[in-house]
């Protein structure tokens, strides 16, 4: 079994969290840390459990990219 987070605060996908506009640029920015930081700490198990943490925080750091661009274009 695996101890790696799957969703965090409700959210199934870093793309998730980039779309909800109820949230500011800093608030997504800050649950994406989070998350990743939550990704981090966990242990996977071997094989496929580390294929999905790897994938999982890959997404987390393009998310991030995409939210640093926005952010380089509205100023």
């Amino acid at each position: 079994m695996t101890s790696i987070p799957q969703r965090f605060a409700g959210f199934r996908s870093a793309a998730s969290v980039l779309d909800d506009a109820t949230l500011t640029d800093g608030q997504k920015r800050a649950a994406l840390l989070s998350w990743r930081a939550a990704l981090q700490r966990g242990v996977p198990d071997a094989g496929n459990g580390r294929a999905k943490q790897a994938r999982m925080l890959h997404e987390i750091e393009d998310a991030l990219q995409e939210l640093a661009g926005r952010r380089q274009a509205s100023s």
